[in-house]
């Protein structure tokens, strides 16, 4: 049997038992099940401006997160995170992040004013991850599973602007942060609008299996909202798990299928 553990950095291990074959939400919409709702729990501590006396405005990271032309994509957790200088905001479930930028007006991190949630913090439905220019990355909790090749991930959510610009979305999984592998049919060019109906123009999603045995996996979506005035929004994140049975219990159903293959 295998056995899936969520590891939240700001409280206890949540240990969920799965089946072998069964399915499982990693990231469901509240607080404590993924938060993909980004709710939160203290309005003032969610945002950061590029204002602030922070690395993150330092002129010796010019590095964008999507500039694989001169850098090359990142490759894994640690490669991301000097392109970031691992500065984020970080609430129940996630840590969003953002690559350099020094215009006016570059907060980001997490509100519940305007977009897909407009109302106040904690509200249904909830908040929303957001960056008023430039990159930002949403990037999960590290969930822990005994994980085999051929395990299938789900994953959705949402992803726009509520200004009269664009985005660039993109998705991926990260293995045991190590294995960085996009999520291709859920990125999207050119995204405005904040429509929630699920299936809509603002719904982003895909199915990815995993390529081989790992320990560890985190949801990380990344939008590049160019200049000033514009503002990238993430919302409305899921992500389900199934996990394939393992040889040994493979081994167990074919012994049962000769089994009754005998008693007739």
């Amino acid at each position: 049997m295998k056995s899936l553990t969520a590891m939240l950095l700001a409280a206890p291990a949540l240990m969920v038992t799965l089946n072998t074959s069964d399915a499982a939400t990693l990231i469901g919409p509240n607080l404590g099940s993924g938060n993909g709702e980004f709710h939160v729990t203290d309005a003032s501590q969610v945002s950061l401006v590029n204002t602030l006396s922070s690395p993150i405005i330092a002129l010796n990271r010019p590095r964008a997160m999507t500039d694989s032309a001169n850098f090359g994509a990142p490759t894994d957790l640690a490669d991301f995170s000097t392109i970031t200088d691992g500065i984020g905001v970080k609430i129940d479930g996630w840590t969003i992040y953002r690559s350099h930028y020094t215009s006016s007006n570059g907060a980001f991190g997490v509100d519940g004013l305007y977009g897909f949630a407009p109302g106040p913090f904690g509200s249904t439905p909830g908040g929303q991850a957001f960056a008023n220019a430039g990159e930002i990355a949403v990037v999960s909790d590290a969930y822990a599973v005994t994980g085999s090749a051929g395990d299938q991930f789900d994953v959705s959510f949402l992803a726009g602007s509520d200004q009269s610009s664009v985005v660039d979305f993109r998705a991926y999984l990260v293995f045991d942060d190590t294995t960085i592998i996009e999520l291709a049919g859920a990125a999207a060019d050119n995204l405005g609008g904040t429509d929630r109906t699920a299936g809509g123009p603002n719904e982003l999603s895909d199915t990815l299996v995993a390529p081989a045995a790992y320990s560890t996996v985190r949801l990380m979506i990344t939008g590049n909202a160019g200049g000033a005035l514009n503002r990238a929004l993430v919302d409305n994140v899921q992500m389900d798990v199934t996990l394939v049975p393992e040889p040994a219990s493979l081994a167990l159903l074919g012994l049962g299928g000769l089994a009754m293959l005998r008693r007739r």
